[in-house]
């Protein structure tokens, strides 16, 4: 809302700013509870996505496959 709206709805007097201000919280509550939403929605895709053969009953080949890191050092030979 620019500066100018808000002027429109102050100068229509005390009944449209509080209806103004109502909207505004009542828009708030909403998208307040859809972000608490989401974020357990998030939390839920995030440990199914991090599930393995370790923590749930999947079988280890269900696993992805991660390439060992070398053991070996190197020497001080040229």
């Amino acid at each position: 809302m620019r500066y100018d709206d808000f002027l429109l709805v102050y100068s229509a007097g005390p009944e449209a700013t509080y209806k103004l201000l109502l909207s505004i919280m009542e828009n708030s509550l909403k998208q307040s509870a859809q972000l608490s939403h989401l974020e357990s929605r998030v939390q839920e895709l995030e440990a199914r996505v991090n599930r393995n053969s370790q923590n749930s009953n999947k079988p280890p080949s269900a696993d992805p496959f991660v390439k060992p890191k070398s053991r070996r050092t190197k020497s001080g030979k040229a």
